[in-house]
């Protein structure tokens, strides 16, 4: 029978718990423009999201169901993640009426167009 403090149990709750995080940074590499936008956003709202859900497997759920709640742990950092992409989204987009004249200078604008 399997202690539960075992190493290779630890490791393997622990890369559960770590599998979004790894997710968002492998998106981070291999896309470009979320490293500036959606990273560390992603990856503090992931950290929070696994704090307030360990905070309510260990204080709330019983015991005998800890395991099956951990179920709802994926969705959850799915929704998680997809709020922050709407977010980033949202905050990336440019003000269309102000005209960027000025390139070099990411955010300047010389005039407001009115």
């Amino acid at each position: 029978m399997a202690k539960l403090a075992e190493p290779i149990l630890i490791l393997t709750n622990w890369f559960y718990m770590v599998v979004p995080h790894l997710l968002v940074l492998l998106v981070a590499a291999v896309v470009r423009p979320a490293r500036k936008q959606f990273l560390p956003w992603s990856l503090v709202a992931l950290s929070l999201a696994l704090l307030a859900f360990q905070s309510w497997v260990w204080w709330w759920v019983p015991v005998r169901e800890s395991g099956l709640a951990w179920v709802l742990y994926f969705p959850l950092t799915a929704i998680v993640l997809a709020f922050v992409a709407v977010a980033a989204f949202w905050r990336g987009r440019s003000n269309p009426s102000i005209e960027r004249t000025s390139p070099g200078k990411p955010g300047a604008a010389s005039h407001v167009k009115r």
